[in-house]
């Protein structure tokens, strides 16, 4: 059947103008064969376009199965296993960039965290050391006001005034502290004048 269709003319359709203009032409095409066959372009009624395609379509399918069909179809499917090759290499590329990139972006975050953790524990030293100073200073309020309020005659408006003067001046809570108890009543009292 093969070698009938090789004997029969080839109608062949072409939607250049030129040769749906022309009433018949001309042509050689060589084949997988390397045969030379004459192709006739004739385009004059519709019944004739209609086995022009049915032509062309038996002889394309009568091609693929030749021998040298054949080949080319092992050839295309070992470019197509090459290319499945070089595309699994890139993709293993990719991934490996891929990977490479979030590794990088993993160590960046851990950076920013020991950061992050460091500034955290500077943070939680110093509120501690202030929490510890205002606790400290709490406590020598409250020992300044025990001090004032043991001594006889001040009342207790003029305790609060004492206990604060001597809070903001810290040279004159050292001289209350080291003086007698008869003398710290008669410094209070003049501190009290002073002010």
């Amino acid at each position: 059947m093969d070698q009938e269709i090789d004997k029969q003319p080839l109608n062949v359709e072409s939607d250049e103008e030129d040769d749906v203009n022309s009433t018949h032409s001309d042509t050689y095409s060589s084949t997988s064969q390397s045969r030379k066959r004459k192709i006739e372009d004739d385009h004059s009624t519709p019944s004739k376009m209609a086995k022009v395609k049915a032509s062309t379509i038996h002889s394309s399918a009568s091609d693929s199965t030749t021998q040298s069909g054949k080949r080319s179809k092992a050839k295309e499917a070992k470019v197509k296993g090459k290319n499945k090759v070089v595309l699994k290499s890139l993709c293993r590329n990719d991934d490996d960039d891929l990977v490479a990139s979030l590794h990088d972006v993993s160590n960046n975050f851990g950076k920013i965290f020991e950061n992050i953790n460091v500034n955290l524990g500077t943070m939680a030293s110093a509120w501690s050391k202030a929490e510890e100073r205002e606790q400290i200073m709490d406590e020598k309020v409250n020992k300044v006001l025990d001090e004032v309020m043991k001594l006889d005659g001040i009342s207790s408006s003029e305790a609060l005034e004492v206990a604060t003067i001597l809070m903001a001046e810290e040279h004159k809570l050292r001289i209350f502290y080291q003086a007698p108890t008869n003398m710290k009543k008669q410094y209070a009292i003049d501190l009290l004048k002073k002010k």
